[in-house]
């Protein structure tokens, strides 16, 4: 459960063999989910085990992006603006 200041989202489980999953799992999702520091997001959920997709990169705009994974391979996105 993400807790996301003015609603929580609720990543759950999908069982991919479920007729009514199909097309739900390892999408890509368009949540953004700020963070005030990446840095320390990053090691506080590298402990928990998230698969990551590469270092946390700098925009041209000045924020940060870093891409994830949860459990179910849906991709979702870290971002700290500037």
């Amino acid at each position: 459960m993400f807790d996301t200041g003015q609603a929580k989202l609720i990543v759950e489980y999908v069982d991919p063999g479920d007729p009514e999953a199909a097309g739900l799992v390892a999408r890509f999702t368009a949540f953004s989910f700020t963070v005030t520091n990446m840095e320390a997001t990053l090691n506080d959920l590298r402990k928990l085990g998230i698969e990551w997709l590469g270092i946390a990169e700098r925009q041209t705009w000045g924020g940060l992006l870093s891409h994830f994974k949860d459990p179910d391979g849906n991709i979702l996105t870290l971002v700290e603006y500037p």
